[in-house]
């Protein structure tokens, strides 16, 4: 049911029950990561973990027990956590066409209604602010508060937009950015500092992230040669999507993790990239 991935500890075993440390999660349909920043300075990343479930064909609550009996990290409190929500019902509101109603209003329009939902909003601290209103379940809303302390909740595409977005960054005429998971991926493209796009897409095949990549270029009349993108996440750089990549997008590089990050030994069995999706979801 549940897998746990990666696992990596550095000084975790050390912390009291209760400590003051930062606790990081992101939880999605298919994952939970989490990890731990120690709390001087809070930027030395000391145990992450990865797992993997489905959570179509299992309860919240079942992943949630599963989970908890296998971390390191979650056997003990924290008083500083940030939950992250990786999911795709997502919708972005201009700040003058926000109001909670009307956040409900368009996410039920373009998601469904279902009354086991939760309906959450993040404000986006832009040049022109806007909102990221999204839903997530009911149970797993009640999980998180449940069996965590001093909850503070974001989507992880109102962090993505953010950072692609903020002030004083250089302007790129044209990027995508493509974050991998083990069973989804999430594509961004900003277009002379301009969102087009952010959205999850589920995949079975690589065939199936070359056709999203290229329907969206198409979508936007993008061309390929003037676009930048830019890859992290679970990618094989050997396999068949990263190939086929190349031959159409002839400009590819790999986020990297920030420079301030500060990270056990273990970290270098994996190739940078793969974790700068969930580390690049703090400021």
């Amino acid at each position: 049911m549940v897998e746990q991935f990666i696992s990596i500890y550095g000084d975790a075993a050390a912390q009291t029950p209760f400590n003051s440390d930062q606790l990081v999660v992101e939880i999605s349909a298919t994952h939970l990561v989490t990890w731990v920043k120690q709390a001087a300075g809070k930027e030395k990343v000391v145990a992450f973990e990865w797992f993997t479930f489905d959570a179509t064909l299992h309860s919240w609550y079942d992943i949630f027990f599963t989970v908890r009996s296998m971390s390191k990290i979650l056997d003990r409190g924290y008083i500083d956590t940030r939950v992250f929500f990786q999911f795709p019902e997502t919708v972005l509101i201009p700040a003058d066409k926000f109001s909670e109603e009307a956040a409900a209003i368009f996410v039920n329009a373009m998601h469904g209604d279902s009354v086991t939902d939760v309906i959450k909003t993040d404000l986006l601290q832009l040049p022109e602010p806007m909102y990221n209103a999204y839903k997530i379940s009911k149970q797993l809303n009640d999980m998180v508060n449940g069996n965590m302390m001093m909850v503070s909740a974001r989507h992880t595409h109102s962090t993505i937009v953010e950072y692609l977005l903020q002030p004083g960054k250089p302007m790129r005429s044209l990027v995508a950015k493509l974050q991998f998971y083990k069973r989804f991926f999430t594509l961004t493209i900003v277009q002379n500092n301009r969102l087009l796009l952010v959205q999850s897409y589920e995949f079975n095949s690589p065939e199936d992230v070359l056709y999203y990549l290229i329907n969206a270029t198409k979508q936007f009349n993008l061309v390929t040669d003037h676009m930048q993108v830019e890859l992290s996440g679970a990618i094989d750089t050997k396999g068949w999507l990263f190939e086929h990549l190349k031959k159409v997008f002839t400009n590819i590089v790999f986020d990297k993790v920030p420079s301030t990050e500060s990270l056990p030994a273990a970290f270098a069995e994996y190739p940078d990239y793969y974790f700068t999706p969930f580390f690049n979801v703090l400021p």
